[in-house]
């Protein structure tokens, strides 16, 4: 991680129809069709995270809210409320990321931080947005590296395992194992300690610009403060910020 010390990167939190939403897309479309050989990925999001170093765009991630959509798109494969199961959350309270990916040339030493700052982008959206329940669909490779390098609690949806709707004609569905839904809870203390955790292994983070009531500018992000201030944030507006070291 020593290259970051004389370097920035942006974490852009943005809502569709940013600028940075529609970089962050075009980065995760490329990667979807050099890995997967998908022609196109589907929207119908309502933020995006995006990770940039030195103006490249590293990494994105996507969520969407149910409640600005009748179903979200897990629920057009897997069917409608297929976390009930696991969860007793409003349909406002319910969310599914999607369009995770990095960039193919991201540096090693730069692919861990990036993924860590997508996730820190998703919970300080929750919080804000008082989500508790999200769900994902992924393949389980990668549910694996998620919790076992970055310890985030993942669990998996015992009970759905038949896809009900039509599915995208690419190598992401048509492998011999399909993606399965998984679930992670934002508010649990094992995600909140997670995320407080990113920090303390990034170098040195500092919020250079930022417009969260509870964060100011030039701060510095101390994990033993970090659930008592999350906590805090209410109904604040999303805003570029950036960390350098």
């Amino acid at each position: 991680m020593s290259s970051l010390t004389s370097s920035l990167v942006e974490v852009h939190i943005v809502h569709k129809g940013n600028e940075h939403y529609a970089k962050g897309r075009k980065l995760a479309e490329n990667v979807y069709r050099q890995v997967w050989g998908t022609k196109n990925l589907l929207d119908g999001n309502d933020y995006g995270v995006i990770v940039s170093h030195n103006g490249k765009v590293l990494g994105n991630i996507n969520i969407q809210f149910r409640r600005s959509r009748d179903l979200l798109k897990s629920e057009v494969f897997f069917g409608e409320r297929h976390w009930q199961e696991y969860s007793d959350a409003q349909p406002s309270q319910i969310a599914e990321l999607s369009a995770l990916a990095l960039a193919q040339d991201v540096p090693k030493q730069l692919r861990r931080p990036t993924m860590m700052t997508l996730i820190l982008g998703i919970y300080l959206i929750c919080h804000a947005e008082n989500i508790k329940f999200v769900a994902t669909v992924q393949h389980d490779y990668l549910i694996r590296i998620l919790s076992k390098s970055l310890h985030l609690p993942f669990f998996r949806n015992e009970y759905v395992k038949h896809i009900y709707g039509e599915v995208p004609n690419d190598n992401y569905w048509n492998r011999g194992k399909l993606p399965r839904l998984y679930y992670f809870l934002p508010n649990s203390l094992h995600t909140i300690n997670a995320c407080a955790s990113f920090i303390t292994r990034l170098p040195k983070t500092k919020i250079v610009k930022s417009d969260f009531p509870v964060i100011k500018p030039d701060s510095l992000l101390d994990r033993s403060t970090f659930p008592e201030h999350w906590d805090k944030v209410k109904n604040y507006n999303f805003a570029n910020f950036a960390y350098a070291s």
